[in-house]
């Protein structure tokens, strides 16, 4: 037997802009949900809903993850090197932004906070190795299910660490799993998970921490588990019979959703499944419906999910750095006085594209280099030699 070195993996740009409509839905829902009242009081009321949506970005990166890491598995199964080389190309993808960052806060921001407030919002207790451990150790989903803001900035980063646990569990699945077999268990997972969350435990401990079942991996499988699905069929099924199913899901589950109550993603039973499918059904309909297609693979759209990474992960920092020096400044005085939410989405709109100049520094620094890497770790398969 002899290796042959993997066949490039065929990309698919318009997952590249649904990625950007996500981290996008992630930042106007961090910056522009404003207090009630003020001058214009139903237009504060009409921003305030429409960011509200936004933290369903998050279900939207993890139907995404689930598809492509899925897709990645399977294409890579018979590989003589699988493991070792799903993991590595994780480590490079994830670990050194991730860690850097943690430095910056835990290590180097400190040393400037006491000019810039900032211990107005973390007390110095955080800062002491036992808090820390969480986060070197990219536990922070199972901290934050029950403490979810004693770390402000770095609270977001539950959801990299449940996408982590299930890089490591997954890969086991989809190595020894038929395709058939994955197929019924990812039905089964999404069809359970709202029973699980339903259960009264869960309810009980949901009621006294609101970010129990929000956080922790085994409640919110479905929406991974949709991908992973979505992953095989795509293999397998017809594209126009995947299109036209997910046409009738696509409205049903957006009507679902917003019944629902789209706000209140904590608490929620079935609407976390909801969002699933309505992804789910975007998913597929941006690579099975022109008009969707076209929209998803437009450049700006696919730029922002080419940076989505390094913008969900600095985010709250940028946006608070943005906001102490620069916010007396420009608040309300040099951006359309008199006019509040003029100068609050203006405002907003500076904060985002802060991100995405930030995010585009450290992708050329630091992530692309990361990426070069990966070229020394590709999937082998076994060949008999020629005789």
């Amino acid at each position: 037997m002899m290796p042959t070195t993997e066949a490039p993996a065929r990309h698919l740009p318009p997952l590249d802009g649904l990625r950007g409509v996500a981290i996008l839905m992630v930042l106007l829902f961090h910056v522009l949900r404003v207090p009630a009242g003020g001058v214009v009081p139903s237009m504060g009321r009409a921003i305030e809903n429409f960011a509200s949506i936004g933290w369903t970005g998050v279900e939207l990166f993890f139907v995404l993850s689930g598809f492509l890491i899925t897709g990645i598995l399977l294409d890579a199964r018979n590989a003589t090197n699988y493991f070792r080389v799903f993991y590595v190309r994780r480590v490079l993808r994830l670990f050194p932004l991730y860690y850097l960052t943690l430095i910056t806060f835990f290590w180097i921001w400190p040393l400037l906070g006491h000019h810039f407030a900032f211990f107005r919002l973390h007390r110095q207790e955080i800062f002491k190795h036992t808090e820390q451990l969480w986060y070197w150790f990219d536990l922070v989903n199972l901290r934050t299910a029950f403490y979810p803001l004693i770390i402000v900035m770095l609270t977001h980063c539950w959801t990299l660490s449940m996408e982590e646990q299930f890089y490591v569990v997954w890969p086991i699945v989809v190595r020894h799993l038929r395709e058939r077999a994955l197929v019924v268990m990812a039905v089964a997972v999404i069809a359970l998970s709202p029973v699980l969350r339903a259960l009264p435990w869960v309810r009980s401990m949901n009621a006294e921490f609101p970010n129990f079942v929000y956080r922790l991996t085994p409640f919110n499988l479905d929406t991974l588990l949709t991908g992973a699905l979505l992953a095989v069929l795509w293999r397998h099924a017809d594209h126009a019979r995947l299109r036209w199913v997910a046409a009738a899901v696509f409205p049903l589950s957006l009507t679902g959703l917003l019944l629902w109550g789209h706000s209140d993603p904590s608490r929620g039973v079935v609407g976390p499944t909801i969002t699933a499918l309505l992804f789910g059904a975007l998913l597929l309909l941006s690579l099975t419906f022109r008009p969707f297609e076209t929209f998803f693979g437009l450049r700006p759209l696919r730029a922002m999910g080419k940076y989505s990474y390094s913008v969900y992960l600095l985010h709250p920092l940028v946006i608070y750095w943005f906001n102490v020096p620069m916010g007396h400044l420009l608040r309300g005085r040099l951006l359309f006085p008199g006019d509040p939410y003029a100068s609050f989405l203006a405002f907003g709109v500076m904060q985002i594209t802060a991100c995405f100049l930030v995010a585009r520094a450290t992708w050329a620094v630091i992530e692309s280099p990361m990426q070069r890497l990966k070229r020394h770790f590709r999937y082998e398969f076994a060949q008999p030699t020629a005789c």
